[in-house]
């Protein structure tokens, strides 16, 4: 399914805003957040631990309008495109770090908007190969689902 790039969404969220859900569905889950990179810090995104199953849970997360601007623009098509593209690259690299270690998750979460899943479902089969999860973020409701 295309969708038309000048596409509105429904809803806009930051990098930091996924940052602050995610966290918040994670400690509902009874996840320890042990970093949370929110502004311009550099590393993993969210790094949390589930003491039940001695696993830790890596995401990165991309917004779909910039950080702490007073003006809230959604950004184009050709943005959204770059930014998936950045996550999975960056993604891919925490992959290689930590692929030995034991029962590990990796997570690509980012806002449930039309755009932002049709270039995921641009990918979707390549995305099925890799030992991601998508972690669909709305403004109350965050939901994790296998490429």
């Amino acid at each position: 399914m295309s969708i038309p790039p000048n596409i509105k969404d429904t809803f806009l969220m930051s990098e930091d805003e996924v940052i602050e859900k995610v966290i918040s569905y994670l400690r509902k889950k009874k996840y320890i957040v042990e970093t949370a990179n929110k502004g311009f810090a550099h590393g993993v995104d969210v790094i949390a631990y589930n003491p039940i199953t001695a696993s830790h849970f890596y995401i990165e997360c991309k917004g779909n309008i910039k950080n702490n601007y007073a003006v809230k623009q959604q950004f184009t098509s050709l943005q959204i495109a770059h930014h998936f593209d950045v996550q999975l690259g960056q993604l891919c690299q925490v992959i290689h770090r930590y692929r030995n270690e034991r029962n590990t998750q990796f997570g690509m979460a980012s806002p449930h908007t039309l755009r932002i899943q049709n270039r995921i479902d641009a990918v979707r089969t390549a995305l099925k190969r890799l030992p991601i999860e998508l972690i669909w973020v709305e403004p109350k409701k965050v939901w994790i689902e296998k490429p």
